[in-house]
């Protein structure tokens, strides 16, 4: 049985992959959630993976899967860049009383 369809769900929204006949892989360039994973259950976004074959058979991992898969299906997003703030007060003509 060859696999015919593979998709991954990640914060509620599902992508199809390609297969790649070269590398022997099924990939797709997905951006990831634009926000931190740490106020998420254990810190990271669930991600599941749903591959079906030629028969309609169909297979299924995610991060609550034991061992190295589950694992590798945790995604961690982690800030990179400081955030920057603006003060907007005290406005303008405001006067200092020593």
């Amino acid at each position: 049985m060859a696999v015919q369809t593979v998709k991954v769900m990640i914060g509620g929204q599902e992508h199809s992959l390609t297969y790649d006949g070269d590398s022997r892989k099924w990939t797709a360039s997905l951006v990831a959630p634009d926000k931190s994973s740490y106020n998420e259950d254990g810190h990271y976004y669930d991600v599941t993976v749903k591959a079906t074959d030629d028969a309609g058979n169909t297979g299924e991992a995610s991060a609550s899967t034991e061992g190295e898969i589950g694992e590798a299906l945790r995604l961690v997003v982690k800030e990179h860049n400081k955030p920057t703030i603006t003060i907007t007060a005290p406005g303008g003509g405001c006067v200092n009383h020593q």
